[in-house]
Order: structure tokens, then sequence, then C-alpha cells
């Protein structure tokens, strides 16, 4: 009981320390796009950072995603056999699974 309290508070830090630096990070950025509106003749209500966002994510070409997330799983599988090969002399049979998905 001991430790699972102390995992869910760690996470609970953690996530709230992670939550904070995302806000910190958007409003300075939010900022910074607010003054840009102003200068560029715009009224600061109709330049919202969360729309440029949603619109940037709207016109992703959605390959480059497909292609980026192969080429992370194949790098991660080339780890995984080399780890693989690392554990290999010391555990009987240690299987890729275990070196790409480790429990």
């Amino acid at each position: 009981m001991k430790s699972r309290l102390g995992n869910l508070l760690r996470f609970t830090i953690y996530l709230s320390i992670g939550l904070g630096i995302l806000y910190l990070v958007y409003d300075n950025q939010n900022t910074a796009y607010q003054a840009k509106c102003i200068l560029d003749g715009k009224q600061p209500g109709e330049c919202q950072l969360i729309t440029k966002i949603i619109q940037d994510f709207t016109q992703v070409h959605w390959q480059w995603i497909v292609v980026i997330m192969f080429l992370f799983l194949l790098s991660n599988l080339s780890r995984a056999v080399r780890w693989h090969m690392l554990l290999e002399p010391r555990v009987s049979n240690p299987g890729l699974s275990t070196a790409f998905l480790p429990s």
C-alpha cells in the first residue's frame, strides 16, 4: 500500500510539473503570437494561438507523419536487436520481444 501511494504521489507530482511547463510555454507563445497579430494589424480577439495550432494540424501532410513513425519503429527495432545480441550470452533464450518490449 505504501509503495502504491508513493508511486501515485510521484506520478501526480511529475504530471503537475509537466503540465505546468506546458502551460508556461503555451502562455509565453500566446503572448508572442498576440504581439505579432497586433503588429500585423489584426484585432487581438480574432487572433488566437489555439486556433492557429488547430489550423496548422489540419494542413499537415500525414504521409510524412507515417514515414517518421515507420522510421522511429525501425530505429527502436534495431536497438532491440542490439540488446538481444547483448543479452544472448547471459540469458538462455531472451527473445526479441523481451528486448523490444521489456516488462
